[in-house]
């Protein structure tokens, strides 16, 4: 069996949090921002998608982590 060291395991274990751009009632329902993702891919905020960015968050990195078109 592979051992995970602490350091990951806490890594794992630690939800990141949400960083809101915009208001929006499709965020209302995570009360603290924190979230867990099922993926392992992410998206990168670029100019011709920067309108659509709802939240970032920073996981190793900034991503793009929910998107809106529209209100």
């Amino acid at each position: 069996a592979s051992r995970v060291s602490e350091w990951s395991l806490a890594k794992l274990l630690t939800a990141p949090a949400l960083m809101q751009r915009k208001p929006s009632a499709a965020l209302g329902c995570v009360e603290d921002k924190r979230v867990y993702f099922v993926h392992s891919f992410r998206a990168l905020e670029t100019e011709k998608n920067s309108e659509w960015v709802l939240s970032t968050t920073d996981y190793g990195g900034e991503f793009v982590s929910s998107i809106q078109k529209g209100q």
